[in-house]
């Protein structure tokens, strides 16, 4: 109705498909056009969980995703990533790819190793009495947003979340959305500054109502940074 184009999955490169044809986990990382730039391209079969776990292993190497483009073809996912490294250069496919397989076979919690990084980052202050406290480094500066669309596809929609970025935030989307019992059917992800734009073609299976898309919004508010909340009145001194 504002006159925007409705997201859409992005067309497959022809290469990557012919990867996704010889079957098994492939990891590929090539330098792009811009500074400090990288993509990279994860091929694997299309098991529930697998856009979770590249996510995270990529935010777990402290490689910050820019944008994606998430789609599948004959029972495999094709998953590409626009990452810049926070630091250095990025890791060896090799490692990228042994640990997305570990992820896969449940050997790495990658959520709770994301907040456990997530609060050695935090900014250490001084409370009044002078004691050390931690606080997050983020507060979101708008209340993020969820808006929903329907896909041409029965049984399909498309949900587009804008919202405050954090660390492994996608891993953290993907896994709310996930844990709901619902499939990714494509994705497209933007990062811009601080605050993402995040599409996710959902596959709700027939089960789409007023009450699950509230349960499924729930799930990922849960997960984005929220505003800061109201500070309490400052009482009247000698009360």
């Amino acid at each position: 109705m504002a006159g925007e184009t409705l997201p859409s999955p992005d067309p497959l490169d022809p290469a990557h498909i012919e990867l996704a044809s010889r079957g098994g986990v492939h990891v590929d990382i090539t330098p792009t056009d811009g500074l400090h730039t990288f993509v990279v391209t994860v091929v694997a079969p299309d098991t529930p969980g697998l856009l979770s776990d590249a996510a995270g292993v990529l935010a777990l190497h402290s490689l910050r995703v820019l944008s994606a483009s998430l789609g599948s073809h004959d029972g495999s996912a094709i998953n590409s990533f626009d990452v810049a490294p926070l630091f250095g250069a990025p890791p060896q496919a090799g490692l990228i790819r042994q640990e997305i397989i570990r992820a896969q076979a449940g050997e790495l919690d990658l959520v709770a190793v994301l907040d456990a990084k997530e609060r050695d980052a935090r900014v250490e202050t001084s409370d009044e009495d002078g004691e050390d406290s931690a606080v997050p480094v983020l507060y979101a500066q708008a209340p993020p947003r969820v808006l929903w669309f329907d896909d041409n596809e029965p049984g399909q929609v498309v949900l587009e979340l804008r919202a405050e970025d954090r660390l492994g935030l996608l891993c953290r989307l993907a896994s709310a959305i996930e844990q709901q019992g619902f499939d990714i059917r494509w994705a497209r992800v933007s990062t811009l500054g601080s605050s993402v734009v995040d599409s996710f073609c959902i596959d709700l299976a027939g089960a789409d109502s007023r009450a699950v898309r509230e349960d499924l919004e729930r799930a990922l508010l849960a997960v984005v940074p929220s505003p800061e909340p109201p500070k309490p009145p400052e009482k009247p001194e000698g009360t």
